[in-house]
């Protein structure tokens, strides 16, 4: 075991092409101080700290103004685990995570740790954080603590091409957070192996204004929990929503896309657009697409827009229970709930004072254009009321030319 305190001095490469810090292998803790300056010389991959099958551990140290040539300007991470504990990883440059580039590493980010401000320079790339394989985990470090104290924010924020988080065919436990204004995608996840399951925990995703927030493309298994989308906006005109969208699996080539659960979750104030091009549908709070199986539990959206107000389905088995709300959102298809296509399943749910203004057929409450559709409002726990349609009463509209309806009326 190696312990590097640098008493609050300055960490900086040598040399024009040289990393600041290099570890190979071992056991090392880095304290109290900062790595700066790492400049890149032709395609020569550099990087603040480069580790390599190693166990690394970095407290309150600042990792600022490195620039690398492709991966991992700040921090560049292969095998073995990386942790940062109240440390700010920020004003980095490299064309893969910027901030930091995890390759098939245990990457734990901690405490009041702070990823903001770092520049990447690719599609599907990422400004703040790409991890490639691996894990990666976040928290307070509190037990019993709610307060969101790991930051990631304003990474690539208004690029078309580059996210603030991408997470490639790893695992994530991500808890404890607010992720904010980050560009293309506020997070990416790809995971095109069923085996690596995806849980964000007491997150919030807030004021993302390019696409989605939060954007899953996984064959494994996802689970958001307690978790605040809030004032997100885009401009895109493509069939996914402002805040989440669980997306294309291409499950038709793989399989299930796994099972996905949102419990106790908030949708509120997020804003999508409503002029888009033909077969486009983007909802305000939630789109959910292709295969993938969703229960959605207790939650609530509230103030969304959209093409579809609130929440947007197709090719998909999704179930709403454990008293769901949906009130005054707002779209010109539906207000609360479009459901195109797969099957839609209401067993708990209140959609109230929902709003569409439209020449188009919908409805303030749930438009089901297509696929099964099932309410059950037998046991009381249904309740679909004061939602209008271009100023008149409208809860609901039902195709049944493309339609399979089910509606089980109150007792």
């Amino acid at each position: 075991n190696y312990t590097l305190n640098l008493n609050g001095k300055k960490l900086t490469s040598k040399a024009v092409g040289k990393s600041a810090y290099t570890i190979n292998g071992g056991k090392v803790t880095i304290q109290d101080g900062t790595i700066t300056g790492t400049k890149k010389s032709g395609s020569v991959n550099i990087s603040g700290i480069r580790s390599a099958n190693a166990d690394v551990v970095l407290k309150n140290c600042v990792i600022e103004k490195n620039t690398g040539y492709s991966y991992g300007g700040g921090i560049y991470a292969e095998g073995g685990s990386f942790t940062l504990e109240d440390c700010i990883v920020t004003e980095n440059k490299a064309t893969y995570g910027a901030g930091i580039y995890g390759l098939n590493c245990a990457l734990e980010i901690k405490g009041k740790s702070k990823v903001n401000g770092n520049t990447g320079g690719n599609s599907y790339s990422a400004g703040g954080v790409y991890i490639k394989g691996g894990s990666f985990i976040t928290g307070n470090g509190q037990e019993g603590s709610a307060e969101r104290t790991v930051e990631i924010s304003n990474n690539n924020p208004t690029s078309t091409t580059t996210n603030g988080v991408y997470l490639l065919d790893c695992s994530a436990e991500v808890k404890d957070a607010k992720i904010s204004a980050n560009g293309f995608y506020g997070v990416e996840i790809k995971n095109t192996k069923a085996g690596n399951s995806i849980a964000f925990n007491n997150v919030e995703f807030s004021n993302h204004s390019v696409n989605s927030a939060l954007y899953v493309n996984s064959l494994g298994d996802f689970t958001a929990t307690n978790c605040d989308f809030i004032n997100n906006a885009f401009a895109s005109t493509k069939k996914i929503s402002a805040a989440l969208c669980l997306g294309d699996v291409n499950a038709s080539k793989t399989g299930s896309g796994g099972n996905k659960t949102l419990s106790n979750c908030r949708f509120l104030n997020n804003t999508a657009k409503t002029s888009v091009t033909s077969g486009a549908f983007p909802s305000g709070a939630l789109a959910i697409k292709e295969k993938n199986q969703t229960e959605i539990e207790g939650c609530e959206f509230t103030g969304n827009s959209g093409k579809v107000g609130a929440l947007y389905t197709t090719s998909a088995t999704v179930t709403i229970t454990g008293k769901t709300v949906f009130s005054s959102n707002e779209g010109t298809l539906s207000g609360a709930i479009q459901a195109a296509s797969g099957t839609v399943t209401v067993s708990g749910a209140v959609v109230k004072n929902n709003v569409v203004i439209s020449t188009a057929k919908g409805a303030g409450g749930i438009n089901v254009a297509g696929g099964t559709f099932k309410m059950n409002r037998s046991l009381g726990d249904v309740a679909v009321y004061n939602n209008l349609y271009n100023d008149k009463p409208r809860d609901l509209y039902l195709n049944t030319g493309f339609s399979t309806i089910e509606i089980l009326p109150a007792q």
